[in-house]
């Protein structure tokens, strides 16, 4: 694969702000012992959590991103969008992100064992 086709990803083990985001990252790589459901992915990304998201540049209501994310048994691929929005330099609200799980990878029991290379380019 030529380096423009893989999937640039981020991994995180906390809080981070969209500007440490290269312009090409399509993908969040959550870096966490927990064991998230898609509720507990959305309050992780949200305002108080442990994951919180502050978007340097804005979010406008309908975008999101990409997260994979684990249960301790199998990882997830899932589309995270914003209802609401976030101002510049601000974070989502409680109850604003809404989470849907694309693909479950069965077995896969740690979300970081993915990396750039394991995705083929792809457009939202």
């Amino acid at each position: 694969m030529a380096a423009g086709n893989v999937v640039s990803t981020i991994r995180t083990a906390g809080a981070f702000a969209t500007a440490d985001l290269n312009a090409g990252t399509y993908l969040l790589i959550l870096n966490s012992n927990l064991e998230f459901t898609t509720d507990t992915l959305e309050e992780a990304l949200e305002v108080g959590g442990s994951f919180v998201i502050t978007s340097t540049g804005g979010t406008a209501v309908g975008n999101g991103y990409y997260a994979l994310y684990d249960d301790g048994a199998n990882t997830y691929l899932a589309l995270v969008e914003s209802t609401l929005g976030a101002a510049v330099n601000g974070t989502f609200v409680v109850a604003d992100l809404t989470a849907r799980n694309l693909v479950t990878f069965t077995g896969v029991d740690d979300a970081t064992v993915f990396g750039n290379s394991s995705f083929l380019n792809f457009t939202a």
